[in-house]
């Protein structure tokens, strides 16, 4: 099998089905399944016959709820992130009011940040709620330290005007944004998803992952990438031919 190939989630279910560690780097972790294809010479990975799960009426529900909370938390973020993303816009049209002019960029990266959460959350992911709480929290502190006192001072990262007195409200709305968005690792915990979606996931580990080398298979000609650290025996995944490395 050619592992170089594979996700780091796919490899780790490889080991989980051989009854292999599964910590470690996607590096790690194709060491350990080439080792343990040279010591059992060519295993096979059973696969198990789909069982077909039967839900109770109630679990049905539950399990429905919970996607749904998180399509419409999902949808509301992304139209929020949009609405922001659309608010910096206005301020970068005209250098009438500096101060919100060169605040533009800060809040376009805001609202691309909301977006981003609200596609991921909308998607299951459970990174994409803690990536929107982190980015609210930040939202949250630059409309205070940017807080408006009046209209005409109104700029890209905060959306409410007023007194000092009105800072509370504006508090009291990044903490409740933040609390609604939490909401699903509570009450849809077991519908979240691990990880990443696979494209920035395949980005991380091409970013951290070690060197690799090319090995051309001396029957088929293949060509395979194993870690450059590797040292033992490969199984070409075309003519299943065993070589030393």
């Amino acid at each position: 099998m050619d592992y170089e190939r594979l996700t780091l989630l796919q490899l780790k279910k490889l080991c989980k089905e051989r009854s292999l560690k599964i910590s470690g780097t996607k590096d790690d972790v194709v060491i350990r399944l080439m080792e343990n294809d040279e010591v059992n010479g060519n295993p096979v990975v059973q696969q198990q016959a789909p069982v077909q799960q039967i839900f109770t009426p109630q679990q049905f529900m539950i399990q429905k709820s919970g996607n749904d909370l998180l399509k419409t938390l999902g949808v509301f973020l992304i139209i929020y992130g949009v609405f922001r993303i659309g608010w910096a816009m206005i301020f970068s049209l005209s250098m009438d009011q500096w101060y919100g002019w060169l605040l533009a960029p800060v809040g376009l990266m805001m609202g691309m940040c909301l977006l981003f959460g609200g596609v991921m959350i909308y998607n299951e992911y459970r990174s994409g709620i803690f990536f929107t709480i982190a980015t609210l929290l930040v939202s949250g502190l630059l409309s205070i330290i940017f807080h408006a006192e009046d209209y005409e001072n109104m700029n890209p990262v905060t959306l409410v005007w007023g007194d000092f007195a009105m800072m509370m409200t504006s508090i009291m709305c990044s903490f409740t944004f933040i609390v609604i968005v939490g909401m699903p690792l509570i009450f849809s915990h077991d519908s979240l998803k691990s990880g990443w979606p696979p494209a920035i996931e395949r980005l991380i580990e091409s970013r951290g992952s070690g060197g690799k080398k090319t090995i051309e298979c001396n029957k088929c000609d293949n060509e395979m990438l194993v870690p450059s650290n590797y040292s033992g025996t490969i199984r070409c995944p075309h003519c299943k031919a065993n070589l030393k490395v």
